[in-house]
């Protein structure tokens, strides 16, 4: 089987014919809009009624019972540095709210981040997404709506993320603010994070998805390239700094 794979040093590019935009926060991804919303104060950027919550659940229990499984099969998932997510809660004071950040180079990247504590967390999600014909099993499942270019609606959805910290929730954040397949590079990190985390004077629990040559039956077997999570050292937020600076260090 021919792959089209090399390396630049020791960073593995698994196909270097994909083409990556020039804008940091571009999806490669696009989804045929399917829904219109408007993003005011009455709209529900995070489903919170009984009906969508016990939908939900059925959902989230699929991830847990195929997703996890098949993700890990079908990229040799291995996931390294469990043991910070104890440290996490250490320097947390035990609380349960957790902000966790990771690269974004696959769709189903969220089941790998969630296979590190076995459960989903809440993630927030551009509006292309929740607008798509799969949305609402987006937002059912993980999502949190961010729209892109309403500025009164972003603040209600940055809003809706402080309830899931207050509520001691697990909240994940995609700093780079869109999906590149197999991108072997870290990209510009948005703010969004960070300023929660000076906010509620928590740590950042940081991810990263590294992708691996595929070896064995995996070469023999699959065109897609196997996968590591990293899970890092928790990061502080410098409090006796000012919240800009604080965000920008």
């Amino acid at each position: 089987m021919k792959y089209n794979n090399h390396y630049i040093g020791d960073i593995y590019l698994h196909n270097d014919k994909l083409k990556y935009p020039y804008i940091d926060n571009q999806h490669m991804v696009i989804y045929p809009k399917y829904h219109n919303y408007i993003y005011d104060e009455n709209f529900p950027y995070r489903l919170k009624d009984r009906w969508n919550r016990f939908l939900g659940f059925w959902c989230r229990l699929i991830v847990h019972v195929f997703g996890f499984p098949a993700t890990k099969l079908m990229y040799g998932l291995k996931i390294n540095g469990k043991e910070n997510i104890k440290k996490y809660y250490q320097l947390n004071g035990n609380r349960k709210a957790m902000i966790s950040t990771c690269n974004h180079t696959v769709a189903t990247d969220f089941i790998m981040i969630s296979s590190t504590r076995h459960k989903t967390p809440i993630i927030p999600m551009w509006q292309e997404g929740a607008e798509s014909k799969k949305g609402m099993m987006f937002r059912r499942t993980v999502g949190l709506v961010v729209p892109r270019d309403d500025m009164k609606g972003i603040a209600y959805s940055y809003r809706e993320m402080k309830e899931v910290l207050k509520e001691d929730k697990w909240l994940h954040i995609y700093p780079e603010a869109a999906s590149w397949p197999l991108y072997p590079c870290l990209r510009e990190f948005h703010k969004g994070a960070f300023t929660l985390a000076y906010d509620f004077d928590l740590p950042i629990l940081p991810m990263g998805v590294r992708f691996r040559e595929p070896k064995g039956l995996y070469r023999l077997f699959k065109k897609s390239a196997c996968a590591t999570l990293s899970i890092g050292e928790p990061l502080l937020i410098n409090k006796s700094l000012e919240r800009s600076a604080a965000v920008e260090d």
